[in-house]
Formats: structure tokens, sequence, C-alpha cells
């Protein structure tokens, strides 16, 4: 039976999600971050990039985006890019989040008039 694996490192998630920093793997073989390349190295990816999306100093979620193709795929400005990125959408999770209980607040004083 043919095993099946994820397409992504949910271990660099889980490590990002966990300690709130950054991962940029720019190239497998280059002995960066070992004890997380066995993951990458089963998928066949040669690059990963994954960043923490913040609110409120909490961790909300992270992005993660990651290369088949090409060795080095990431740079210092991918990183900005998905930092910038990263905090645009937990911003606007965070004011979806704001609105609802707005929302919510008046649905329950309406209610009792």
């Amino acid at each position: 039976a043919e095993e099946k694996t994820v397409g992504y490192s949910q271990r660099i998630v889980k490590r990002v999600i966990e300690k709130g920093n950054p991962i940029v793997i720019s190239n497998i073989r280059t002995g960066q971050h070992d004890e997380l390349v066995d993951t990458l190295e089963v998928s066949k990816i040669e690059c990963a990039l994954c960043v923490p999306m913040f609110s409120r100093s909490q961790v909300l979620g992270a992005i993660y985006v990651d290369s088949r193709r090409k060795a080095h795929g990431f740079r210092e400005d991918d990183l900005y890019l998905f930092m910038d990125l990263s905090q645009r959408i937990a911003l606007a999770i965070d004011n979806e989040r704001f609105s609802s209980e707005v929302s919510s607040i008046a649905e329950r004083l309406l209610s009792t008039e």
C-alpha cells in the first residue's frame, strides 16, 4: 500500500506557531535547521518559508510556502513580504472578530428592549 504524505511540513508550521518566530530554509542541503529537514526531503521540498500571524501578542496561525523546484527560492525580501502579509491578515481577522462581537452585543441589547 502506498503511504500518503502531507504536501507541506507540519513540523515547521507547528514550530512557528509554538515559538512565534519565522523559519526560512533556503536550501535543505545547507545543514540549516537539520531537525526540520527530514520532513522536507520526504516531500521533495527544496526550500520553505513560514511566518507567524500575530494579533495582540497571540499567534493566530501561520503562513507557509515552499518550493519543490528551486533551492534558494526564498530570500530575505520574501521573508519581509510574508511578515507584512501575515500582519495584514491577522489584523483583518482581528477586525472581523471585533465586528462580530459588536454585532452580537448590539443584537442582545436590542432584544432586551
